[in-house]
């Protein structure tokens, strides 16, 4: 018609890129399960947890970022009556130093100085913006750091020999 909007009686189909719809598009998601076993520190400065990164190279100018991490972890004292584990997200732009995003904290206060430990999901959810260059990959990485050297932090929890719950940090490219 003359108003400039076009009506479909049915189905359509597109075979080309949508355009002109606004932003919020989900253009692409990936997904990394750490499931390499578990990771274990007493180091309370933030060291890579070993093989729990993920990259994406966004499809768009301008996208966004919504990064979903929810890391099994433990915080275990040893002596003291106190203990945290933090857990930090940090990105990196096409091989470029690394700058934190988000950092969390499991922290435990036991009624006695015995080894015991506290353990549970950290949902951490963060629309990030970086600046990037079309063919740029970001790459996500996780970090851990416990309270004091007396607490030993863990992800993925294992039992027996077995990992009992994975950890998952899911990209999703949202167009602008």
């Amino acid at each position: 018609d003359n108003s400039g909007n076009a009506t479909f009686p049915a189905n359509v189909t597109c075979s080309g890129t949508a355009t002109g719809f606004g932003g919020g598009k989900i253009l692409q998601v990936v997904q990394h399960e750490f499931t390499t076993g578990q990771f274990s520190t007493t180091s309370n400065s933030y060291v890579d947890v070993t093989g729990f990164t993920q990259a994406i190279t966004p499809t768009a100018a301008s996208s966004k970022i919504f990064a979903m991490l929810n890391p099994h972890i433990q915080s275990n004292p040893d002596g003291t009556y106190n203990a945290g584990t933090s857990v930090l997200l940090a990105r990196s732009v096409n091989g470029g130093s690394y700058s934190t995003i988000a950092a969390s904290n499991l922290q435990v206060y036991m009624t006695s100085t015995g080894v015991r430990y506290q353990d549970g999901f950290l949902n951490m959810n963060i629309l990030d913006s970086p600046s990037y260059s079309l063919g740029n990959a970001i790459t996500y990485k996780v970090q851990t750091k416990t309270t004091d050297a007396n607490v030993t932090g863990r992800i993925n929890v294992s039992s027996g020999g077995e990992t009992n719950k994975a950890s998952r940090l899911i990209l999703i490219e949202v167009g602008a």
